[in-house]
């Protein structure tokens, strides 16, 4: 039996607006979809806009980023509010990303070997290929489609075949699924539609309304060797009010045994394709912390029309807006020496999902006082379970406390820091990277210094965890899961820590 702990934050609107706008209140106008019209700049790639804190930006550094929520690249989608879609069917809203339980995030998973089949499955498709199915399950299906865009809006291929599928799920396909009480249906092609039946939304309304959560364009599938896997499905912009947004994906083989297999199951995406913005500072350092704290655990959403007589735009209803250290994020640390600085990996689309998955093991910090710094003295005696290759989770209950607080100056100052000796501790240790409930890794006017230290230790930092009093294993397996964005410095990231109560043996 599996447990899955979601560490993360969710990410809360600068505005609350809520998935429906009132109804005085018109979103921004935009031009209906045109299947001529090139997508490349929607589908694959997001704008990014570099900033920094102070006037040195090296460590300091971070980005915004504006995305769309569907679709971009790899991404998750639930209801879209059915008031507007389903002529009303259920009579329900939105659900949000953030609000996704664990059980569905994480799950056994099903996959469907469909590459012979080049049309709409029906129900007589799926028995055929998926009499490995149980009750429950999360469902892959594998058509090979995606294949031809490896790293799409890059200049290595064409997006545009993603509305060229010949692949989809017919109403009643859609219906088998959800009759196996199905808690994910993923898909490496564009949507789950009969291209014939695309404008009515027939597979759509059936997934949505019975509670299925779809993922679409996962890639790699060619990589799976097993029919059963369990599927991670991280939603780094995990926030309020979104039905939708970019995923990282990655596939477990080998539950249970020391010969764990994890396969990145997620495109890349990049800038969009325009000139990069400058660099440009958040503010003084005398306010910069309050400011710093405003910024990085909010977002601005962008709603636009999709139509109130049917679907005027097939990018769905919202764009959003943050910073790349918003709410849980992961932090790709800088290294200040005298040949300049450089991050640990190229970009966050460099660290390979091996890294980013693996055992983990818990030290509890929970009497380290606000403000006080964790260093090698608090560490002493608290190692006994940390091996080589694990993800130490430091537990201090910080985020927890702060959770809500709009106050920047106390959450920043009151969060324990990190010193450069407990760096070195832990990499002694053999850690592949800390995850915390600590809002950053230290002060700023110390960042430099401990992002050098982490860069040295060769060991990525995850901040703003959550819930890390849930933990009742001192071992168990860690997935830290940031956007897989070309040019991102650093992200938000998902986190899941999943305790196996069957055997831990291999943990």
């Amino acid at each position: 039996m599996r447990r899955t702990i979601d560490a993360s934050q969710v990410i809360e609107p600068t505005v609350p607006l809520g998935s429906i706008l009132p109804p005085d209140v018109r979103p921004p106008h935009r031009e209906p979809f045109s299947e001529s019209r090139h997508r490349e700049d929607i589908m694959f790639v997001l704008n990014i806009e570099d900033a920094h804190i102070g006037s040195e930006p090296i460590s300091d550094r971070f980005q915004y980023l504006l995305t769309t929520v569907d679709p971009c690249g790899t991404h998750v989608e639930t209801y879209y509010p059915v008031k507007w879609f389903y002529e009303g069917a259920g009579d329900r809203y939105a659900r949000d990303v953030g609000d996704i339980p664990a059980s569905v995030l994480v799950n056994d998973a099903a996959v469907f070997d469909i590459t012979d089949l080049e049309r709409p499955l029906g129900p007589g498709d799926l028995i055929r290929n998926g009499k490995h199915i149980r009750k429950g399950d999360s469902v892959i299906l594998r058509s090979g489609f995606n294949r031809g865009w490896e790293d799409p809006g890059l200049g290595k291929s064409s997006p545009m075949n993603a509305y060229k599928q010949r692949h989809g799920l017919t109403a009643e396909g859609a219906r088998w699924l959800t009759d196996q009480e199905a808690k994910v249906c993923a898909l490496d092609f564009r949507q789950p539609e009969d291209p014939e039946y695309k404008w009515e939304l027939p597979s759509h309304k059936q997934l949505h309304t019975n509670d299925v959560l779809i993922v679409e364009d996962i890639a790699h599938l060619d990589q799976i060797s097993q029919e059963r896997v369990v599927l991670v499905i991280g939603a780094p912009i995990k926030g309020r009010h979104l039905t939708g947004g970019p995923a990282r994906i990655v596939a477990i083989e080998g539950w249970g045994t020391k010969d764990v297999k994890v396969l990145d199951l997620t495109h890349i995406m990049g800038r969009y394709p325009a000139r990069a913005q400058p660099a440009r500072p958040l503010g003084s350092r005398r306010h910069a912390e309050s400011s710093e704290w405003s910024s990085f655990n909010r977002a601005e959403y962008v709603f636009f029309d999709i139509g109130m007589q049917g679907l005027a735009d097939l990018v769905g209803p919202q764009y959003m807006r943050l910073s790349t250290r918003a709410g849980t994020h992961m932090v790709n640390p800088y290294s200040a020496d005298a040949q300049g600085a450089s991050p640990l990996y190229g970009d966050i689309a460099d660290i390979p999902a091996e890294r980013l998955v693996g055992p983990g093991s818990l030290v509890d910090l929970s009497d380290v006082g606000a403000g006080d710094f964790i260093d090698a003295a608090a560490l002493e005696g608290r190692l006994d379970n940390v091996r080589a290759g694990d993800w130490v989770v430091l537990r201090t209950g910080h985020a927890d406390w702060h959770q809500g607080s709009r106050d920047g100056t106390s959450v920043l100052a009151e969060s324990p820091k990190l010193t450069t000796e407990a760096i070195a501790r832990l990499a002694a240790m053999g850690a592949r990277g800390i995850i915390s409930d600590i809002s950053a890794a230290t002060s700023l006017d110390r960042r430099r210094e401990v992002e050098s230290a982490l860069h040295e230790h060769n060991m990525l930092f995850v901040a703003g965890a959550r819930r890390l009093w849930l933990l009742r294993k001192d071992r168990f397996l860690a997935a830290a899961l940031p956007l897989r964005v070309r040019g991102l410095v650093h992200s938000p990231a998902h986190v899941f820590l999943i305790e196996d109560w069957k055997d831990d043996s291999w943990l």
